[in-house]
């Protein structure tokens, strides 16, 4: 070796996503060649975490987490080497003023991703934190101190404690960007971004959190008052979420109003016959994709933020997705939001507007009476980007649609019969007796 340095806790400076070594362990830096590499020692009983982090680390093969150069196991010492990153940890970046909200955001929503790539490996991290999530010069994403990784194949539930701790850094996130002394740009996404969030569960899908932030990081900014950002971050409900099916009808939005086509369904094969006296709801996947685009898209409103908006209330939901509630107004087909006007479908279609997927933006699902089909679009149609609505699923002698009385979860269809039945995108339904809360 050309070089080595023994670092001190207190001195590790860009080496911070290492743990602090306890007794009997050091960390050092060591160039191998043009190579700067990491090495971890230690004695007694936590030579086992070193080994367990080698052979995680050799099964994942470098993919998400930091490339495995040896482990040297001595009589008495065992020496971890990995490969340097050349970056900072993730909570040093965040940590850092020069990262702005932005940039915040997006390192988070990758961070997210790797922690789900790691998990589709069949691997839970076991003690992940932002100081364990490392950045390499082009700003890529790897995962390190593994040494309390679990394998999902023998412990299944070993998944759920990063999906705690990776909300738990967001949350952390949030609550410091929000302080006075921060920025106005991080004051104001963490205002969103807390309103986006406050629905999820404890323990989030990984994709829907970093889908969430990466929308947040989109949002467009403008300086409300200051008495408008000085929030707490919300309770959470503890709603479980779920992923949308993939949607396969497109629609656009055109000056004045916008048609949200659906296409017109006569007997469909592919529903295998007819619904049974339960009204059990199917899926049905549409097999083309139609464009209704009649001109020029007018430009998005600005966020409710410009402005200070109002506090999401249950009877009022969030349309654009800006943390705000808005006004809506429906009347059969015809749906008057965020300034635009919508006609959905055709005449005799039923329209509700529901946060579907509790992902913090509202959206519209609309009901076809005649033949029980129930239609999600994912999004609003602005800036004339197309939007997608998916067939979800089908409810014999459906009569009329809902979103769920706080706004987040699945369409809820009563029959002429006063069923009420929950329809999710995997077509499965829930019959509750009328009168009853589904």
């Amino acid at each position: 070796m050309d070089h080595l340095e023994t670092l001190e806790p207190h001195a590790l400076h860009r080496l911070d996503h290492y743990r602090a070594p306890g007794q009997g362990m050091t960390l050092t830096r060591d160039r191998v060649g043009d190579e700067s590499v990491l090495r971890k020692s230690a004695r007694g009983g936590q030579r086992a975490a070193l080994r367990r982090e080698a052979e995680v680390l050799r099964a994942l093969g470098g993919h998400g987490v930091v490339r495995l150069i040896e482990i040297v196991d001595g009589a008495d010492v065992t020496e971890l080497v990995v490969l340097d990153t050349g970056g900072p940890s993730l909570a040093a970046a965040l940590a850092d003023p020069a990262t702005d909200s932005r940039s915040a955001l997006r390192l988070l929503a990758d961070a997210c991703d790797a922690v789900s790539r790691l998990h589709e490996q069949g691997w839970a991290h076991g003690d992940l934190r932002a100081d364990h999530v490392l950045l390499t010069r082009r700003h890529h994403i790897r995962l390190c101190s593994l040494g309390d990784a679990v394998s999902l194949g023998t412990e299944p539930d070993g998944g759920r404690a990063d999906r705690v701790a990776l909300l738990r850094i967001v949350d952390d996130w949030t609550r410091s960007a929000g302080t006075d002394g921060s920025p106005m740009s991080s004051r104001i996404r963490s205002r969103v971004l807390a309103r986006r969030t406050h629905r999820l569960p404890d323990d989030p899908d990984p994709r829907l959190l970093g889908r969430i932030l990466r929308r947040t990081a989109a949002t467009g900014l403008a300086v409300p008052s200051r008495d408008r950002i000085r929030l707490p971050l919300p309770l959470r409900s503890g709603r479980r979420v779920r992923r949308v099916a993939v949607p396969a009808v497109t629609i656009t939005l055109v000056a004045g109003i916008a048609w949200f086509a659906l296409p017109f369904q006569g007997p469909d094969p592919g529903l295998g016959g007819s619904d049974s006296g339960g009204g059990t709801a199917h899926t049905t996947q549409m097999s083309t994709t139609t464009t209704v685009a009649l001109g020029a898209a007018p430009p998005a409103p600005e966020t409710a933020a410009a402005s200070g908006c109002r506090a999401v209330e249950r009877s009022r939901p969030d349309v654009d997705g800006d943390g705000c509630g808005d006004d809506v107004s429906i009347e059969h087909d015809v749906v008057v939001a965020g300034g635009h006007r919508y006609r959905v479908g055709r005449v005799g279609d039923l329209a509700a507007i529901g946060d579907w997927d509790c992902d913090g933006t509202s959206t519209i699902a609309v009901l076809r009476p005649e033949d029980g089909t129930v239609h999600v679009f994912d999004r609003w149609a602005l800036d004339g980007r197309p939007a997608q609505a998916a067939t979800w699923g089908r409810v014999d002698g459906a009569a009329t649609i809902a979103a769920p009385a706080d706004g987040c979860g699945a369409p809820r269809v009563t029959t002429t019969a006063g069923a009420v039945q929950t329809v999710t995108p995997t077509g499965s339904s829930d019959a509750t007796p009328a009168g009853e809360r589904p």
